[in-house]
């Protein structure tokens, strides 16, 4: 009887365990790769793209280390960002995943809630964003995930029960595909909604950069590491 008990435990279990610190490699381009930052560089202000597209970010005092997960990796601690400037390759109104592996410094909470990445849309370039399209975060729960998304007068938000552990590397992350819109935390979707939305935008989308660590007014900044983004026109879970 034990070790029939212990055969049932081990594959209740078993999943948990390995799915527990996803990725466990660096992510890798492919066909669907539109960016991807190793943030492997360790100087300069240029952050690099490995995807092949060439959409290099540009760093805002963000600062380089060799704390990341696998290599290097970007510490935010303040008023510090990377941003991905406009371009049509990041006009992706469906079938979208984005992704990171964070390292949060502190414990999040209502009124500090840390932004990991954002995407805006404004009337024109020459004009700050109108709303935001998607924003990844902490949520007003203490270390859980947030993600919220916007089109028009319509906005919804997925945040997620479980609590990240603080001075831990995490796998977080949200993809849209069809309305369906899903949180992901260590490689699993811990949370699903669906949505009156079939796109973000209905052509593309008029102010299109994309900040990593906080957002263009610098609210709700990051204190912590970020390695390995990538953004995907894929449903990637």
């Amino acid at each position: 009887m034990k070790n029939i008990i212990l055969f049932i435990a081990i594959i209740v279990f078993f999943p948990i365990l390995t799915a527990k610190d996803r990725p466990d490699s660096p992510f890798k381009p492919d066909q669907n790769t539109i960016v991807l930052y190793h943030f492997d560089g360790q100087s300069g202000n240029i952050l690099s793209d490995s995807s092949g597209n060439g959409l290099h970010g540009k760093v805002n005092f963000a600062e380089w280390t060799d704390r990341g997960k696998f290599n290097g990796g970007m510490r935010f601690d303040g008023f510090m960002n990377a941003m991905i400037k406009d371009c049509k390759k990041l006009d992706i109104i469906n079938n979208i995943t984005v992704e990171a592996c964070v390292w949060l410094k502190d414990d999040t909470s209502k009124y500090n809630r840390r932004i990991i990445a954002v995407k805006s849309n404004g009337r024109n370039k020459n004009l700050a964003p109108s709303f935001n399209v998607f924003k990844l975060q902490f949520g007003k729960k203490k270390n859980s995930l947030k993600i919220f998304i916007g089109k028009g007068d319509k906005r919804y938000f997925l945040e997620s029960d479980k609590i990240l552990e603080k001075k831990k590397f995490h796998h977080v992350g949200f993809s849209f595909s069809d309305g369906i819109l899903k949180l992901i935390i260590n490689g699993s979707v811990v949370k699903k909604l669906k949505t009156e939305l079939k796109t973000l935008e209905d052509k593309e989308f008029l102010y299109d950069n994309i900040y990593i660590g906080n957002n263009w007014s610098a609210n709700g900044k990051l204190e912590g590491i970020i390695d390995e983004f990538r953004i995907s026109n894929i449903d990637r879970y």
